[in-house]
């Protein structure tokens, strides 16, 4: 895709998709082609970059943080990313960047280029307010987020904007370059499937993204049916064995905690793939009279004096607002997270009383 999309950068009209400078580069990091805003950018021309990788215009002190990104991405633990570092430009100067990278992958969900958007951190403020100046150490941009709402608002945006929004341009890249050529029917056949395959990635995107935002079995049939469907589903998607333990009688709950329910598990079950290698997992949970009880389990490789993310915080802030407690206990065996949620005052029918 990146050699027949080269053309279509160079000309005027691709150029002008995007102010923002646009890279793609192999799983080496050499660049495979960018835009001009790329190039006004960093201060070289696209063929002095055709020579270089991201690592060569990158900041020392920022390697070891772009290479274990660089790995997270390649192993499939992230679809996209966001962050802020420094470029060394043609000229020597040093500014901030902030990079939203995205894996394109082929027909066997293999990874085989990145898609980067740069942008340059403008009048010396970061995302976090604090003055972009080297001496700031890098970070990532989720690592300022707090609330589990404002996470999810924001989390929705960066895929939106990280994944979709970049698989998008490779469309618009293909259909110009498809648009404007004069093309033998083997090349227009090959450019056509590449844009029906980034159209496929997109929609299946969307979907799940609209699936996550609002599982319609919740709505319809109850947390019991929806953590049934996302268990299966996760499953299939991981390799990792889930067991699924709710009583036959487990009923309905008040709508917040039925979706903080769910919420907590999506969490639970993709921090558990992400970072435990555990092959094996545990979602149980179980209704008392004033109370329900969840319970996550793994047998992987614990925290082992991991910090606690966004997720785990994220996790235990929704049982907080709820008036419910978050329990952790992680070691070399594995690690469980128990959720204690009131529903007292509570009954099936005042749970959902406009269901269908």
């Amino acid at each position: 895709m990146a050699d027949r999309m080269t053309e279509t950068l160079r000309s005027r009209n691709a150029s002008e998709i995007s102010a923002t400078g646009i890279a793609v580069n192999d799983l080496t990091g050499r660049f495979l082609l960018v835009n001009h805003a790329y190039c006004e950018t960093t201060g070289y021309s696209e063929r002095e970059l055709a020579s270089r990788t991201f690592q060569s215009i990158t900041h020392p002190d920022d390697l070891g943080s772009n290479q274990r990104l660089a790995r997270r991405m390649f192993a499939g633990e992230v679809r996209s990313i966001v962050y802020e570092k420094r470029y060394i430009r043609k000229d020597s100067s040093i500014i901030w960047v902030r990079n939203s990278v995205s894996m394109v992958h082929d027909s066997g969900g293999h990874p085989v280029q990145a898609i980067g958007l740069s942008e340059e951190i403008v009048d010396g403020q970061r995302a976090d307010g604090l003055p972009a100046f080297p001496g700031h150490r890098f970070r990532l941009i989720s690592k300022s987020l707090h609330r589990p709402e404002e996470e999810e608002r924001r989390r929705i945006a960066r895929d939106l904007h990280d994944s979709t929004g970049q698989l998008l341009t490779g469309l618009v890249m293909t259909l110009s370059r498809l648009q404007g050529s004069r093309c033998e029917h083997a090349e227009r056949d090959s450019l056509l499937a590449e844009a029906l395959g980034l159209a496929s990635q997109c929609s299946r995107e969307i979907r799940t993204l609209s699936y996550l935002l609002h599982p319609p079995l919740l709505e319809e049939f109850g947390l019991a049916s929806a953590l049934q469907t996302y268990a299966e589903g996760f499953s299939r998607r991981t390799g990792i064995e889930l067991k699924l333990g709710i009583p036959p009688e487990f009923g309905r709950l008040p709508r917040d905690v039925e979706m903080a329910i769910f919420r907590i598990v999506q969490e639970g079950l993709a921090n558990i793939h992400r970072h435990s290698g555990s092959p094996l997992a545990s979602v149980a949970l179980d209704r008392h009279p004033q109370q329900v009880v969840l319970e996550l389990l793994d047998w992987g490789r614990g925290l082992l004096g991991r910090p606690a993310g966004v997720g785990l915080a994220s996790m235990r802030e929704r049982a907080q607002l709820l008036g419910g407690r978050f329990k952790i206990s992680s070691s070399r065996d594995g690690t469980r997270i128990t959720v204690i949620l009131p529903v007292s005052g509570f009954d099936d029918e005042d749970a959902h009383t406009d269901c269908r």
